[in-house]
């Protein structure tokens, strides 16, 4: 086996490899994150409040300011009520 073709096949296994982590990542890994306790939780309080976590992905939109300050200030009270109790 030439240098050449070792080269190739070893970069067709880092690319397989690659995809299987990410295939595992996505398909197995994040569906058991969605059934920890403080993540649902937090689901749960965005949908109550309307709060639209997707634009906190995307600074350059102005709706991201928006949801920004409205999830920072929701936490906040969340705290402030925590701290009460």
């Amino acid at each position: 086996m030439t240098e050449r073709t070792r080269n190739r096949l070893y970069a067709w296994l880092k690319l397989t490899i690659g995809f299987t982590l990410l295939f595992i990542f996505c398909f197995v890994i994040l569906p058991l994150l969605q059934s920890v306790p403080a993540i649902q939780e937090m689901a749960e309080s965005n949908r109550r409040k309307s709060i639209d976590a997707n634009t906190l992905f995307y600074t350059e939109t102005s709706q991201f300011s928006e949801a920004d300050n409205f999830f920072s200030n929701s936490n906040k009270s969340n705290c402030n009520k925590d701290k009460d109790k």
